[in-house]
């Protein structure tokens, strides 16, 4: 959309493909105040997509230095910069690990793990932000994102293994996997920053329809051009 961009990274290597576009790089992370200063300083909309993920494995102390603490930090210079809009990406997972099917906003969080209890404390604190001092705030809670470029241990495994024909369905595969497709997550992301009705809010962000496993591995082998065995392993069995 033309707008000017700072992306903050931990390591070259990190901001390679923000570089290339023209965004402008600062090395750091959220445990870095003066990395944070120069992120943050003559920005309007700060979006905060920094976090410990699950396939991470690292110690207890470390989600939380980083999905709480480094959050406070942020969120600690936003307010001294006058930013106009703070985006925080949050998780599905606080409503635990086998939500209602009809969970929404409303819904009570429910973590059952160190990430999301601490991505549940971090929006606790981004919300104290805007009830206490103000500062504009949206939370968004996405779905499991997925596209182009993305290597984490998701869908990238699950291509590679149905590739290979090595991929067995555990049940029949009606169970829901709710997707967020990159763009759709960004379309999600700029609303939050401009929509003057999502100040203080919360949003869940999700793919519509959601898709069931059977019909995400039926649309790989698709792709990859191959075919499925036919049987599957009894969930009991598994």
């Amino acid at each position: 959309e033309g707008n000017s961009v700072t992306a903050l990274v931990r390591t070259p290597d990190n901001g390679y493909h923000l570089a290339k576009i023209g965004a402008r790089l600062v090395y750091g992370d959220l445990s870095d105040g003066e990395a944070l200063k120069s992120a943050v300083k003559n920005r309007d909309v700060v979006f905060n997509l920094a976090a410990v993920l699950p396939h991470h494995n690292l110690g207890d102390k470390e989600y939380w230095e980083t999905n709480v603490q480094g959050v406070e930090n942020l969120l600690r210079v936003c307010g001294q910069f006058d930013v106009k809009r703070f985006v925080h990406v949050s998780t599905v997972g606080v409503y635990g690990p086998f939500p209602e099917i009809d969970t929404n906003e409303k819904t009570i969080f429910n973590p059952s793990d160190v990430y999301s209890k601490t991505k549940a404390e971090g929006e606790r604190v981004v919300l104290d932000y805007w009830k206490k001092k103000r500062l504009p705030v949206t939370i968004l809670r996405p779905t499991i994102g997925y596209g182009p470029g993305d290597t984490r241990p998701v869908f990238l495994p699950l291509f590679s293994l149905i590739k290979k024909r090595m991929f067995i369905s555990i049940g029949q595969g009606d169970n829901f996997l709710h997707t967020a497709y990159v763009d759709n997550l960004l379309d999600a992301l700029l609303l939050a920053a401009s929509s003057p009705e999502a100040i203080g809010e919360d949003f869940i962000i999700g793919d519509d329809p959601c898709p069931t496993m059977k019909e995400i591995v039926n649309t790989i082998a698709g792709i990859e051009g191959v075919g499925l065995h036919s049987f599957s392993i009894p969930e009991g069995l598994a």
